[in-house]
């Protein structure tokens, strides 16, 4: 009984496996689909090569303007720090030039 289970079982499998290698009923030919093979990936492989190279190059583009902004916050502190160190060292100047002798009205003098 076993035997007879064991060869229907690999009867129904082997013509399960004929009638699939055949692929679907009117015809065709068996075998991997027209979608299907190394054509489609290099074609794949190849595009997603661009869009990589293009991803680095606007991601080099953007940590360019980040870097030329920063340099110009950068210029600009200095900037204003020079002003401030303009303003600073202008009012000592005109603090000492008005505690000088003989530089008050002329009456005092």
């Amino acid at each position: 009984m076993k035997r007879v289970l064991a060869l229907l079982a690999g009867v129904s499998l082997l013509s399960f496996s004929t009638v699939y290698a055949k692929g679907p009923h009117g015809g065709g030919p068996a075998g991997p689909k027209p979608y299907q093979g190394a054509g489609i990936g290099k074609e794949v492989s190849g595009e997603a090569k661009r869009e990589a190279k293009q991803e680095k190059r606007e991601f080099g583009q953007t940590v360019r303007e980040e870097a030329h902004n920063k340099t110009r916050i950068m210029e600009h502190k200095e900037l204003k720090e020079q002003k401030k160190e303009q303003k600073k060292e202008q009012k000592k100047e005109q603090k000492r030039i008005h505690q000088q002798p003989g530089h008050g009205n002329a009456s005092t003098q």
